[in-house]
């Protein structure tokens, strides 16, 4: 399933809503965890299995065990509430600097959850990185012909 679109919501306590058209992709579970960036990763339980597996096939050096621990260990199962809602350990909830309003955001294989005002600054770095790979596209594209 590819994730499309972004939901405003507010964060009750420490549960968000899982957008309705998405639901159905983790009745079987899946997992929440910390990403790269100030907000939190929900991922299918296929699509998390990919990307451990893409973890666990790092080097074994010093950087690769410290990725597999930032992973494995900033990783839970989806729990949700009869409501739809996952419910989000208090660690990632700091991790993301998540308030009461929220953004929730598919982006192809998986779903990111923002704190608001952290996605509304960055939209023009998004707009602006998006522009940059398509122009660099094109060149590429210009240079093969």
């Amino acid at each position: 399933m590819q994730f499309a679109g972004t939901y405003p919501y507010q964060m009750d306590k420490n549960r968000v809503p899982i957008p309705p058209g998405f639901r159905g992709a983790f009745e079987t579970g899946g997992a929440v965890s910390t990403g790269t960036e100030p907000c939190l990763v929900l991922r299918t339980p296929e699509a998390f299995e990919e990307e451990a597996a893409a973890v666990n096939a790092l080097p074994d050096n010093d950087d690769g065990d410290e990725a597999r621990r930032d992973f494995f260990a900033n990783s839970y199962p989806i729990q949700k509430d009869g409501q739809g809602r996952a419910l989000l350990p208090l660690k990632l909830i700091d991790h993301a600097g998540l308030k009461k309003d929220v953004i929730v955001a598919g982006v192809g294989k998986q779903i990111e959850i923002w704190d608001r005002a952290t996605w509304e600054v960055r939209e023009e770095q998004r707009k602006a990185a998006r522009r940059a790979i398509r122009n660099a596209q094109a060149a590429s594209n210009a240079q093969g012909s």
